[in-house]
């Protein structure tokens, strides 16, 4: 009888204990619904690390619940007591999940209260994005992505935010995770690319991010150009012709790729197929101003270099043959000379060009079109 008695005490004290640490997560939930956040914080604490209720989903749910009130109240003195109580109610938020059987209260619950976390960091970011204030948007977007670090749509936003703001280094770091968690898209490839060219200064690594997009975006015109573009500027002449020929083969009438391989012959040295292509990205785009200011540039560097043969000419060779060089040059002159006023028309207030037209005016001794030329350019001078 005395032994019987022993056990049912035992029992009684352990049902004691368990009831008391039962009540403290009651306590917790009531003293949060009061606002009292400083006793309801003092109870949960002491829940959560107690053997009797720590492994109890309600338990961490609580916590949750009240670190998340303790996190967005406006009492400043509530908000103090827990430096990093997003953090930790999200946390909390996902030992309930884990402990709990899927579809079960508390796990259905705290899922809901992590996205309702996740959605008003992501409403944050967005008023702070519409007015423009982007330092703003990020820092909200970046604690999205806190809460839901396996979601795509915090990482999209700030990356677009920190573009915008010129972090650069930031905005990287948010496509690579995306990458990671295997979203991409042809913008933010090109994004990733501009960054590697402009910001890093890294050619080889924007082509290996091009060549990389390619793979996954083969049909998209502006990956390609841009991978073009790069091989120009690493001086891969070879590999860039080839890439330009099948790409002007898929986009025959693209004056910029036109403009492209004419400007990649312009720097191999193939004279006449540079004007062959530039000519074409004219007939395709008629005010294309880089196109017709190559053209008329390499025409009248030619006629120069020509005419410059006879003047250096003693005077029996120019009496020979000079007047063959200087009819040369004018007709490379006179090739020209559409262009620069066609380029003229276009930027009519560019002093090269009124320099130019000026000297083959004179040469081909129209000096009706002279007075003209050094009327505008004493007009801009005066200006």
């Amino acid at each position: 009888m005395k032994k019987q008695l022993t056990i049912l005490l035992i029992f009684s004290l352990f049902s004691t204990v368990t009831f008391a640490q039962n009540s403290a997560v009651s306590k917790a939930a009531a003293a949060q619904k009061k606002g009292e956040l400083d006793k309801a914080k003092e109870y949960i604490d002491a829940a959560v690390v107690h053997e009797k209720t720590k492994g109890k989903g309600k338990t961490w749910y609580t916590k949750g619940q009240v670190y998340e009130a303790i996190a967005f109240s406006d009492n400043e003195a509530y908000k103090t007591l827990v430096a990093d109580a997003v953090e930790q109610a999200v946390a909390a938020y996902g030992k309930a999940i884990e402990l709990e059987k899927e579809g079960s209260t508390y796990h259905l619950f705290s899922n809901q209260m992590i996205d309702g976390i996740w959605g008003k960091y992501l409403n944050q970011g967005a008023d702070a994005y519409g007015k423009k204030d982007y330092q703003k948007a990020i820092e909200a977007f970046d604690k999205s992505i806190m809460v839901k670090p396996g979601d795509t749509t915090g990482y999209i936003y700030a990356a677009i935010a920190s573009q915008i703001e010129k972090q650069y280094d930031k905005t990287e770091i948010y496509y690579n995770k995306l990458k990671a968690l295997d979203y991409s898209t042809a913008d933010m490839y090109k994004s990733l690319v501009y960054i590697q060219r402009a910001h890093h200064k890294d050619n080889d690594k924007a082509l290996t991010v091009v060549k990389e997009a390619r793979e996954k975006y083969p049909n998209d015109a502006d990956l390609m150009k841009e991978e073009i573009n790069i091989l120009i500027i690493a001086k891969k002449t070879d590999e860039a012709k080839e890439k330009l020929e099948a790409a002007i083969k898929t986009e025959p009438d693209n004056a910029n790729l036109q403009y492209n391989l004419a400007f990649l012959n312009d720097q191999i040295g193939d004279r006449d197929k540079a004007i062959e292509h530039y000519k074409k990205a004219i007939e395709i785009k008629p005010d294309y101003f880089d196109a017709l200011y190559n053209v008329a540039v390499m025409n009248f560097n030619e006629g120069a270099k020509v005419l410059n043969v006879a003047n250096k000419m003693d005077l029996k060779e120019y009496q020979k043959s000079g007047q063959k060089y200087i009819d040369q040059a004018n007709e490379l002159f006179k090739e020209a000379t559409p262009y620069f006023e066609k380029a003229l028309e276009i930027r009519p207030d560019e002093m090269a060009l009124l320099q130019n037209l000026e000297t083959i005016y004179r040469t081909l001794k129209q000096f009706d079109k002279v007075e003209s030329i050094q009327a505008k350019m004493a007009a801009l001078e005066g200006n």
